[in-house]
């Protein structure tokens, strides 16, 4: 502060205050400009550490060993690193034992699941002669063993530790689905569901097992759930359309036991894969398209 002397003229007293707040003011600037550098220096510090720690969280991957989280020069952050690196370790244990769980559990059911289709083979021979009743009762167990056999080689698939680091190879898209529909040929109802295919097929780019494991499912979908009608297959350059329609309506005794678990799996693969998945319901039937990014498929 300063007192006010009233014998000091205007000019007086501007140049009298201007000389008592100079050091003031010099001192206060270099406190202002210390200040302001020492921030720049905490939070250039700051992005550093936070950049470190960002860089270790994007090196973590649930199928490669964890690495120990970086030293980091700030006890709050360098807390919080050690309690991610805690809680995504317990996480990959957990994971790796569900993994683990599906892994056996796919192999033990694969051999059950072959023994019995041998000892249906073996009947079907002995058993040549059955009532059309008759026969329809061991379709349908033949029926049920192909449904095994195609989810648990699903899961065997999609459990695998590599199914993250998927290789991928040209797949010629018609050669997979003439072979669904060769190996589902079994669920198709003879000549009552008739089969078409338009459009020229694309070689893909993608994983060949995994994506013929999904075609499977789809076609083997659509001829559970059409008794009588057509099943038209689209190829397109960037997807591939399977729509069942049914001339009759369905009955109350039909059940569409194709749209639970095989769609499920349909849908893991896909996103395995980086494709998309749209299902469409239709008048007596559906439509279930795979899309793809045009420039991974080639005529």
């Amino acid at each position: 502060y300063f007192h006010n002397n009233t014998e000091f003229n205007d000019l007086e007293l501007k140049t009298y205050l201007t000389d008592k707040m100079q050091p003031a003011i010099l001192t206060a600037s270099v406190v202002i400009a210390a200040f302001f550098f020492f921030q720049l220096l905490q939070i250039g510090r700051f992005n550093r550490m936070v950049s470190e720690l960002a860089e270790w969280a994007d090196s973590v991957s649930t199928g490669q060993r964890f690495t120990a989280p970086p030293k980091i020069q700030s006890n709050g952050i360098n807390y919080l690193a050690h309690t991610m690196n805690k809680s995504l370790d317990t996480f990959s244990h957990i994971l790796e034992k569900e993994h683990a769980f599906a892994r056996f559990s796919s192999h033990e059911l694969r051999t059950q699941v072959a023994v019995l289709s041998a000892n249906m083979e073996l009947l079907e021979l002995i058993m040549q002669d059955l009532k059309p009743q008759e026969r329809r009762v061991l379709n349908r167990m033949l029926n049920a063993i192909e449904d095994m056999k195609y989810q648990t080689d699903a899961l065997l698939w999609l459990s695998k530790e590599t199914e993250n680091t998927l290789q991928k190879s040209p797949c010629d898209l018609r050669a997979i689905i003439e072979k669904s529909l060769q190996e589902n040929e079994l669920y198709r109802q003879g000549e009552q569901v008739v089969i078409t295919l338009t459009g020229d097929a694309p070689v893909l780019t993608s994983h060949e097992t995994l994506l013929q494991i999904a075609c499977n499912n789809l076609i083997r979908n659509a001829f559970q759930n059409t008794p009588e009608g057509r099943v038209t297959i689209t190829f397109s350059g960037s997807g591939l359309c399977i729509l069942n329609e049914n001339s009759q309506p369905l009955g109350d005794d039909h059940h569409s036991h194709g749209f639970g678990i095989g769609l499920t799996i349909v849908e893991r693969i896909v996103e395995k894969l980086e494709l998309h998945y749209q299902a469409t319901e239709h008048p007596g039937g559906r439509e279930v398209c795979i899309h793809w990014v045009a420039t991974n498929a080639t005529h």
